[in-house]
């Protein structure tokens, strides 16, 4: 990295405001989950996920990706589909 660059023009730096620019759920599994919240310093964090079929709370922090939202609605969806055979 050039050391002339200013330090703003990192990715997840801050910017003018002195917060962290937030980042859209760009994943098409977030059409199944819910976003939930929490509010740090201020700002809000994206902390859980709500699954739309099942209602169940799972961990969405921002380092964890999105694997296990989707390991989940594929196990979700299975067990919907055995009940309803029955």
């Amino acid at each position: 990295m050039n050391s002339s660059a200013p330090a703003s023009a990192t990715p997840g730096s801050t910017g003018s405001t002195g917060r962290k620019r937030g980042r859209k759920c760009t994943s098409d599994i977030w059409d199944d989950f819910d976003p939930i919240y929490n509010e740090v310093n201020g700002v809000k964090v994206k902390v859980k996920a709500k699954c739309h079929r099942c209602k169940s709370i799972l961990s969405a922090a921002g380092s964890g990706g999105t694997g296990h939202l989707r390991r989940h609605h594929k196990s979700c969806i299975a067990k919907s589909e055995r009940t309803t055979r029955v």
